[in-house]
């Protein structure tokens, strides 16, 4: 990761742990690396095991989980319900916003 955050379509405010994502995290910041994709897995990789509540794009909707983020792989990352052993696995492509609680 090049420390590079200019990049328009991404939004952190560290204030309240809450990250909006563009819907296409591959875009790159012009400084020759991709920062968006690398800066999101560190992001959700460093809050593993925290409980969050995540806004994912689900057609025309908007559909928002809560859970403990249990995993997260290349291309998805898994939440557990707070309740149960349940989980949901999730496409990273779909996550549009992610607060750690």
């Amino acid at each position: 990761m090049c420390g590079c955050f200019n990049n328009s379509s991404r939004n952190i405010n560290t204030d309240n742990d809450l990250y909006s994502l563009s819907i296409n995290q591959n875009s790159n910041c012009g400084c020759g690396c991709n920062t968006t994709q690398r800066g999101l897995k560190d992001v959700l990789t460093n809050n593993i095991g925290n409980r969050c509540t995540a806004d994912f794009q689900n057609g025309n909707n908007v559909v928002r989980r809560t859970g403990i983020l249990a995993e997260v792989g290349n291309d998805y990352l898994r939440l557990r319900s707070l309740n149960n052993f349940n989980s949901i696995t999730a496409p990273l492509s779909t996550l549009l916003s992610i607060q750690f609680n």
